[in-house]
């Protein structure tokens, strides 16, 4: 494993925790992610060398399962639905427009602006 890996997992993992744990990182923490993280990506390393390319092939076709769909419905929605223009203020803005907010309240992004009743 090289230093941009561990630190990119570092980063990741850190991240995630805590925003969810609400943990503070100290250095402690820092060389136990790192440590852990090189033995973890280690063992997976033996594991697969016997079958690199068919794992790897495996793994990318995984990525893409998800990255071709995802990236279709974002080509079609900026060229076919809104024709090349974004209101790029209100994607940042959490009470702006159907990016953020539906009558001035947050909404989860699993309900969309449209199924709201407008009264």
């Amino acid at each position: 494993m090289n230093v941009l890996n561990l630190y990119g997992m570092f980063m990741c993992v850190t991240t995630t925790l805590t925003a969810l744990l609400r943990m503070t990182v100290h250095g402690g923490v820092r060389i136990a992610f790192v440590l852990g993280s090189a033995v973890v990506g280690t063992v997976i390393a033996l594991a697969g060398s016997a079958n690199f390319l068919s794992n790897f092939e495996n793994f990318i076709l995984f990525l893409a399962y998800f990255l071709i769909p995802w990236t279709a419905i974002n080509l079609a929605d900026f060229y076919l639905v809104r024709k090349e223009r974004y209101d790029i203020a209100a994607i940042f803005d959490p009470t702006a427009g159907t990016a953020g907010s539906t009558c001035g309240r947050p909404r989860p992004m699993s309900s969309p602006c449209w199924s709201r009743s407008r009264s």
